[in-house]
């Protein structure tokens, strides 16, 4: 579908490359952000279109907001003869947020052998690290949010962090408001015997006795990303959850993650017998399980189901935000050890992205959606209290830090 904002901007360029120029700039800069136009009998979905102002390229948009067949996130814009101006045009949902990013030459995109992020998990990082070098985001749009670095990156100057795109339908993203009383942030190692090495700790404890424990993995990005800190002590002073200690896990590296959530045996007895006794001596939090939720995005949602599967005495929730249930060398490995045991006392809160549905490169057909609906479907099966949802977002945390506010007052209404 073509954008008619766009076919007048062309016509325009062969008069005057210059003045069009100028007017598109206006017309992004009212925006803030891509163009947004209605679509005729469709009431549903609107027609966005990126535009890149600059002579230097390839550029390419990193988003899932353009539809695309395969596990790949960026896509070229073509450039407007005559203009030092890229476009690309996409029907969206009405009610969809997600991030977005424009890149300049991707290195992901270069002709050559592709890599395997499993099974060369530094290169990937490295690639990753030079893509974020190149990543901008869009200067018309003023609302943004930190990118998602490996462990031990330095946060970028904000031209470098991913642009949020709230389309007119999008439910608001609620509870993220500064607090009223700035939470007490406690930053520590925590040495692991279980995993062999050490990592950041963040603890946030309540102004009186914690009634309940939220662990979450990718500690740093919970933290510094979704800023999920200030979201609790909301909920908490609105409440709508009782008193709750957040412990921030931090992967050891940017590797690390890789190994240790994907269902390492290490990761559970380190969360249950290092960690968990640890928040209890020191900051007195509860050792009810259907007290403590474990909780993660990605690996991290996959990682936390197995934690509470393998040690149901410690974990009786789990909050999982696009869960990699994929994994697995027999695909959807974990969601098939659930099948096959007995049920287990935990409470789940499963959502996923309307726009993850890319073809992943692990499994015949399988994709983020597919394999959250049948994980779903399993617990449900077996008689487990589940949510699930499929929110209008992507695999990212302009979607997850909204899942995750609502995951914990539905998982903890009942220590409130």
């Amino acid at each position: 579908m073509r954008s008619a904002l766009i076919e007048a901007f062309v016509a325009a360029v062969r008069e005057d490359a210059s003045a069009a120029t100028e007017v598109l700039r206006r017309q992004l800069a009212a925006a803030r952000g891509p163009l947004v136009e209605p679509i005729d009998g469709d009431e549903g979905h609107v027609l966005v279109t990126f535009v890149w102002i600059g002579a230097d390229g390839p550029v390419s948009v990193e988003t899932q907001l353009v539809a695309s067949e395969l596990a790949a996130t960026s896509h070229p814009l073509t450039r407007v003869e005559g203009a030092d101006v890229w476009v690309r045009s996409t029907v969206v949902r009405a009610d969809v947020r997600s991030i977005y990013q424009f890149v300049l030459d991707d290195p992901f995109l270069r002709p050559g052998d592709e890599v395997d992020p499993l099974a060369e998990m530094e290169a990937t990082a490295a690639l990753y690290l030079e893509m974020c070098a190149r990543s901008y985001a869009d200067p018309h749009n003023p609302c943004r949010l930190p990118p998602t670095l490996p462990a031990g990156s330095t946060t970028p100057p904000e031209e470098n962090w991913d642009s949020v795109l709230s389309l007119r339908d999008a439910e608001a993203v609620a509870w993220f408001d500064p607090p009223q009383l700035a939470p007490t942030v406690i930053e520590r190692k925590l040495a692991s015997a279980a995993l062999g090495n050490e990592r950041t700790l963040i603890v946030v404890p309540p102004c009186e006795q914690p009634q309940a424990v939220v662990v979450l993995l990718d500690g740093e990005w919970w933290f510094g990303v979704a800023a999920l800190q200030a979201a609790v002590e909301n909920l908490v002073s609105a409440g709508r959850i009782p008193p709750t200690l957040v412990a921030f896990i931090h992967n050891a590296t940017a590797v690390s993650r890789q190994v240790e959530l994907a269902c390492n045996p290490g990761l559970p007895a380190m969360l249950a017998d290092e960690l968990l006794p640890m928040l209890r001596e020191e900051y007195g939090a509860p050792d009810d399980p259907a007290a403590i939720v474990v909780g993660g995005a990605s690996l991290g949602g996959l990682a936390a189901a197995h934690a509470a599967f393998v040690r149901p005495d410690a974990f009786g929730n789990v909050l999982s935000c696009s869960g990699s249930y994929w994994w697995g060398d027999e695909p959807e490995w974990l969601t098939w050890q659930y099948a096959e045991a007995e049920r287990k006392p935990l409470r789940f809160w499963v959502d996923v992205g309307v726009l993850e549905r890319e073809r992943l490169p692990y499994g015949d057909g399988l994709d983020m959606v597919s394999v959250n609906r049948r994980f779903e479907q399993v617990l449900r099966t077996k008689g487990y209290d589940v949510t699930y949802r499929e929110t209008p977002g992507g695999h990212e945390f302009a979607t997850w830090r909204g899942s995750a506010a609502s995951g914990l007052q539905t998982l903890l209404a009942q220590h409130g």
